[in-house]
């Protein structure tokens, strides 16, 4: 019981990291709400690097997916990330 209730918790989420000033790497995880705090710390490394980490939404009315930051609650137009990741 206790596995099903774990995989209940998990969520995906696209996290967007990178040095510096460049662009950046997207990727997407399956983790908890606890986990991706974790990994977001450990991609930034002490401060070295930086990283954000975007839930998914679907936009029903433009049917485009949106992703909102986790942590500031911005959103951004994932389709062009979508796609790239999923196709």
């Amino acid at each position: 019981m206790n596995a099903k209730r774990k995989t209940l918790n998990k969520r995906t989420y696209y996290i967007l990291s990178g040095e510096g000033t460049g662009e950046g790497t997207w990727r997407y995880v399956t983790v908890t709400d606890r986990g991706i705090k974790r990994m977001l710390t450990t991609e930034r490394c002490g401060g070295d690097r930086w990283a954000k980490a975007y839930s998914l939404v679907r936009n029903t009315i433009l049917t485009s997916p949106v992703g909102v930051d986790i942590e500031t609650g911005d959103a951004r137009d994932m389709s062009t990330v979508y796609s790239m990741l999923h196709f």
